[in-house]
C-alpha cells in the first residue's frame, strides 16, 4: 500500500465512525498524579524556553483560561516562575 491509498483508507474509515461519549470527568479525577499546576500537552518534556511561540501561546491561553492570570503578562511571569509544571499525559500517569 502506498501513501496515497494509506491516506485514502484513513480518511475513509474516520468517515465511517460513529464517536460515541462514554464518560466525562474532571482531569484530577482521572489522569493520576493530575496537581493544580500541571498543564499537560501532546508532545515530549518540554520548557517554557523551548517551547514554539503557537505552544507558547497554547499555554499563555490555557492560563488565563482556567483563571491562573488574567493577561498573557501574568500568564507568562507565572510560568517564569517556575510555579507551572509541564508534562504528557502518559508520563504524568507513571
Amino acid at each position: 500500500m502506498n501513501i496515497e491509498q494509506a491516506n485514502t483508507e484513513a480518511t475513509e474509515r474516520m468517515m465511517e465512525a460513529r464517536p460515541v461519549l462514554v464518560g466525562l470527568g474532571k482531569a484530577r479525577d482521572v489522569i493520576p498524579d493530575m496537581r493544580d499546576n500541571l498543564l499537560l500537552h501532546a508532545g515530549p518534556p518540554i520548557t517554557w524556553e523551548r517551547a514554539s511561540g503557537p505552544m507558547q501561546g497554547a499555554i499563555t491561553g490555557a492560563l488565563i483560561f482556567e483563571g491562573k492570570a488574567t493577561n498573557e503578562a501574568e500568564a507568562q511571569a507565572l510560568v517564569e516562575s517556575g510555579e507551572i509544571e509541564f508534562d504528557a499525559p502518559l508520563r504524568a500517569s507513571g
